[in-house]
């Protein structure tokens, strides 16, 4: 029995596609922070569970959850196998980025998308090794940015220029030698403080000084790479679940030495923040004029 039968037979909706999919993974809604729009995602080798909101669950328990079956109807699904597969498992993948790689301004989709959200080409080619892929790419038509990791690409993720569908797509395991989820976007360029953000365009729109996260769901590993800053300001997104999940992350910190204060914008996001807010933020963190 494959797991879509296994929803199906227990009329749970599902779906694999929108801006939360991934190949591989089959994406439902959370029953545990009650999300309703597609966050949890179930490996489709039942290797794996996790939410963008929550976090990672154990994939026995959460089938359990959903289904309101019982524990040897989920067993039989999963061939009562023992579940040591986590979300801290090592890649053991090979840094591959997209094919056909090209400079932003050669891409009139990727140059007009980020011009649009006042980004400098140049800023994100120089700063952050940002580029575009064409119509050739096996990823068409998407701003690439890389994730460094002691100066060396180890991930990636690319964000689409034409409006298509999942918005972001990630390397998967074998194009990566280190899980992006495991480090921070931005972390080479940190000092004594930080501007620990959601996502990749927020951190850049930011600048150097800011990381990212990947998304709401804060792994441990990210955690303990945040508690390592001396000064972190959580900045994420300003709806009222990313402001929750922000008030955890720094009661979370509050335990390990430093300072961690909440910040949140008048703009939704870092990433549409006008230069006059994101010039206020700055200064407040690194000091005026930085």
């Amino acid at each position: 029995m494959h797991l879509t039968d296994f929803l199906d037979a227990h009329n749970i909706p599902w779906t694999s596609e929108g801006s939360h999919g991934r190949f591989g993974w089959t994406q439902v809604h959370c029953p545990r922070c009650g999300s309703q729009n597609w966050h949890c995602g179930i490996k489709d080798d039942l290797s794996r569970a996790n939410c963008y909101i929550c976090g990672s669950h154990s994939v026995p328990g959460l089938l359990k959850t959903i289904s309101g079956s019982s524990w040897k109807s989920v067993y039989d699904l999963l061939g009562k196998r023992d579940f040591v597969v986590r979300e801290t498992q090592e890649h053991s993948g090979r840094y591959t980025p997209p094919t056909n790689l090209i400079p932003i301004e050669e891409s009139y989709d990727a140059r007009n998308y980020v011009q649009e959200r006042g980004f400098d080409p140049d800023y994100l080619e120089a700063v952050w090794g940002c580029q575009a892929t064409n119509g050739f790419s096996n990823y068409p038509f998407r701003l690439f940015i890389p994730v460094i990791r002691n100066k060396r690409p180890v991930s990636w993720t690319a964000r689409a220029t034409r409006g298509q569908e999942p918005r972001y797509q990630t390397a998967r395991a074998d194009e990566k030698s280190f899980d992006e989820k495991k480090w921070l976007l931005g972390l080479d360029m940190v000092r004594k403080s930080a501007v620990v953000c959601e996502g990749p365009t927020d951190a850049m729109r930011v600048g150097p000084g800011a990381v990212a996260t990947f998304g709401l769901a804060v792994t441990p590993e990210q955690v303990l790479l945040i508690s390592r800053i001396p000064e972190r300001v959580i900045c994420f997104d300003n709806s009222e679940r990313a402001q929750k999940t922000a008030d955890k992350l720094c009661e979370t910190l509050s335990v390990f030495p430093g300072k961690t204060v909440r910040c949140c914008l008048d703009s939704p996001d870092p990433g549409s923040a006008s230069r006059g807010e994101i010039r206020q933020l700055r200064d407040m963190v690194f000091g005026k004029g930085k």
